[in-house]
């Protein structure tokens, strides 16, 4: 995959973040007061594993002394016991690193556990948190960390850098679905990544748009189910924006979105939509989607 192929191996060969990670190095260079705790923020695909990875071999964390932990599944309090008990145990090399991903998944009665342990620092022992969603977290949890806040690329340096990874690839893609992609993505290195790797090697420019806009109509959807869900995930003016982006009939759509939540509701899709769902409170009567479906969709067609 041309995410992974193309992560950066050292923190210059992130692009569009100069600020903050040249932020980032100069806190990691510190003699004293050098921060053990760090907390990245940031969209999906935005490069916050990248730079945990890129923390790790800084601090010279080996393969046996690293831990990496899937908050939005191992996010109870027995966990933060487990990791508190090997802590007692010097690592093998120069450091431990433990890096708990979607770290907005952790219960509020974890974080306070992990409160405790970070609040007595040992210099070998390194924690990086990484989320989208901060707000989740205590404001004690967050005051405890050093802040890494990623943001988005910028669109002219984004299509750049996937002009210059295709022609590392020595393929050419037309100059309008880069610009898609560019669009599609919003800011997202990640999110542009993943898009061109679906498509580069359609030398069809056509069929390449045609594939990139399936592509977003089945995150649309996704997007739109979560909303339907829990409104309070996204903007209305958000949501009226992504159904304006699909393509098809308002009634087709409506029909769509309904097939889709009953396969979510009933757990008979497949894992990815699942775990787009994972972080949302179950819907207990599925009788008032209709309804919510209906008032979405005739909201958009009387908008025109």
């Amino acid at each position: 995959m041309l995410q992974h192929k193309y992560a950066a191996r050292y923190f210059d060969e992130i692009i569009g973040n100069d600020v903050v990670v040249d932020s980032l190095v100069e806190r990691l260079n510190r003699y004293e007061d050098k921060p053990h705790t760090f907390l990245i923020t940031g969209r999906e695909g935005c490069g916050k594993t990248n730079i945990a990875e890129l923390i790790r071999k800084h601090v010279k964390c080996d393969d046996i002394d690293y831990r990496e932990i899937n908050a939005s599944s191992d996010r109870g309090i027995g966990n933060i016991r487990d990791i508190a008990e090997s802590l007692r145990y010097h690592p093998h090399g120069e450091s431990r690193v433990i890096f708990f991903d979607e770290c907005h998944g952790l219960t509020s009665d974890a974080q306070e556990a992990l409160l405790q342990i970070m609040d007595k620092p040992n210099e070998r022992n390194y924690f990086i948190f990484a989320t989208t969603d901060p707000q989740q977290l205590k404001p004690t949890f967050k005051r405890r960390c050093s802040a890494i806040e990623l943001g988005l690329v910028d669109d002219e340096l984004l299509k750049e850098y996937l002009m210059e990874i295709c022609d590392e690839e020595k393929v050419k893609v037309h100059d309008a679905v880069l610009s898609r992609i560019t669009e599609m993505s919003n800011g997202s290195t990640g999110v542009a990544l993943g898009l061109l790797d679906t498509v580069y090697k359609i030398s069809d420019s056509k069929e390449a748009l045609s594939l990139l806009q399936k592509t977003l109509d089945d995150d649309s959807f996704n997007m739109i189910c979560k909303w339907l869900i829990n409104p309070s995930s996204g903007s209305y003016v958000g949501l009226c924006s992504l159904l304006k982006k699909l393509k098809g009939d308002p009634v087709a759509i409506r029909n769509r979105i309904m097939f889709y939540m009953q396969k979510v509701i009933l757990n008979k899709c497949d894992a990815g939509a699942l775990h787009v769902m994972l972080s949302i409170p179950p819907v207990k009567d599925i009788s008032i989607m209709p309804d919510l479906t209906s008032a979405l969709i005739g909201s958009y067609v009387d908008r025109g």
